[in-house]
């Protein structure tokens, strides 16, 4: 039973970082929608600095949620070729890349504010 679930895992190791360049082209258009969609709104500075300690910390706690978009591109991706749904963003060699894009987004966002 355990060799299968590492089979499975490993199976979805490589079938992911076969795609790296694919996934990494995705998280990076829905963080554009989200760019867009989080400087459309009118935020509250005195707000955000009341919720989160800064303006920083309050769009890290948008972008970097629970299910952040970077993630859910993942887990849609895993969900489609019924791969193992432990995987996780943390598990690929491209985390970091990912949440490069997700840093910047919350960089142009804390400066913008």
């Amino acid at each position: 039973m355990e060799n299968t679930k590492m089979k499975k895992f490993k199976e979805t190791e490589i079938k992911v970082e076969s795609k790296k360049e694919l996934l990494l082209s995705l998280m990076a258009k829905v963080v554009a929608a989200q760019r867009e969609d989080l400087l459309s709104s009118d935020w509250d500075v005195d707000y955000m600095i009341e919720e989160s300690g800064s303006v920083r910390g309050f769009f890290k706690q948008l972008v970097f949620c629970d299910e952040g978009v970077c993630e859910l591109v993942l887990s849609e991706f895993i969900d489609i070729h019924d791969l193992d749904d432990k995987f996780k963003l943390t598990d690929c060699s491209f985390t970091d890349n990912a949440r490069d894009i997700q840093h910047a987004l919350i960089n142009e966002l804390a400066k913008y504010y």
